[in-house]
């Protein structure tokens, strides 16, 4: 049984433990510990269960945004990532709560014109800063087994899921959140680019593309959201299946 199926038999109904086995490694208990260190969204007292079938002010939210020297992670590099871990409020018109906060610029000798114009960043601000693998194993540790947050979640998920796998050798298994799709779903607004969302919102989070700001604009579009659920959106997998 791969990640995606196990997720999509759990979101069913709960298995014994027994049952666990991954194509890799069939003892159950190692499975199970492999998953969790994964990011895998799994718990097990007496069986298997998602951690995602609690009510969605329970879990733990990672919002993340990168920027990099180019856009496909096999010929280019992350140049800068930020992460905020956030608990919701009970109430979704009170602000929830930044539990922790994860911000780096990573060594680069080479950044484009036009990503040094859009970002500000150079190969001058980044000379002195961290190695690549060194930042990215604080931030997977930082990670945990929170829900992956972004604005357009599909990139910066993919982009690091494939540095993860690759260099620390182990994929990302956290669910993830597109506060992008959620927005589209959620908030009447011409358009739902990050952006545009900022100024539309009254957020005004002076953003120029990057990471710090980026991510807290997006954790802010999505308190805005949770105030426009529909009543049946109540635990974390309804909210993951909404999104």
């Amino acid at each position: 049984m791969n990640p995606e199926d196990l997720y999509q038999t759990l979101k069913q109904a709960p298995l014994p433990l027994e049952d666990l086995s991954l194509s890799f490694c069939e003892d159950p208990l190692l499975s199970y510990e492999y998953l969790k260190a994964c990011g895998f969204p799994i718990t097990y007292t007496t069986q298997l269960e998602l951690s995602t079938h609690v009510p969605y002010q329970q879990s733990l939210y990672c919002f993340i945004d990168i920027e990099t020297n180019g856009p496909d992670p096999k010929t280019s590099q992350i140049i800068e990532i930020a992460a905020l871990l956030y608990k919701p409020a009970k109430d979704p018109f009170i602000p929830g709560t930044v539990v922790k906060s994860f911000s780096s610029l990573i060594y680069c000798d080479h950044v484009p014109p036009k990503i040094a114009e859009l970002t500000g960043l150079s190969e001058q601000h980044l000379r002195n800063a961290p190695p690549f693998k060194q930042v990215l194993k604080k931030f997977r540790e930082f990670l945990g087994d929170s829900v992956f947050v972004a604005h357009n979640v599909a990139f910066d998920f993919s982009y690091l899921n494939a540095l993860c796998t690759h260099h620390l050798g182990a994929a990302l298994l956290n669910p993830k959140l597109c506060t992008l799709s959620l927005s589209r779903k959620s908030i009447l607004s011409p358009k739902h680019g990050l952006g545009f969302l900022n100024a539309f919102l009254g957020i005004n989070i002076p953003t120029a593309h990057r990471a710090a700001p980026d991510a807290l604009c997006s954790l802010k579009v999505f308190e805005i959201c949770l105030r426009c659920l529909p009543a049946s959106v109540r635990t974390t997998q309804d909210l993951l299946d909404y999104a």
